[in-house]
């Protein structure tokens, strides 16, 4: 299954992004990236209730950007990393999905 991210939408929120997919018949979307929002699943599932949708990496975008990196020797960014990634796997679960991709970590920030 080809899925089409929102991250190639930087400009738009990714409830926008899904929005304009969704109005040209696009159904699998990946969630990863886009500008900032306070994110509510509900208003997305209103959106896209016929979508199938996958979250990977950078989303839900944190309010102040960082860089995402699990293998960081920045304690700081670890931890960043690791409650976004916890966030994610908690929103996927609630959106039925049973993965979450992320990025294998950097050498360096």
């Amino acid at each position: 299954m080809i899925y089409v991210s929102t991250s190639a939408f930087r400009h738009i929120t990714t409830l926008q992004t899904a929005r304009l997919l969704h109005s040209y018949g696009i159904k699998n979307i990946e969630i990863s990236g886009g500008k900032y929002e306070n994110f509510n699943i509900k208003n997305f599932n209103k959106i896209c209730s016929d979508c199938n949708i996958i979250l990977h990496n950078y989303f839900p975008q944190p309010k102040i950007p960082f860089v995402f990196n699990l293998a960081s020797k920045n304690k700081k960014i670890i931890e960043k990393s690791m409650s976004l990634a916890k966030h994610a796997i908690r929103l996927s679960s609630n959106l039925r999905n049973k993965t979450y991709s992320f990025h294998a970590g950097f050498l360096f920030d």
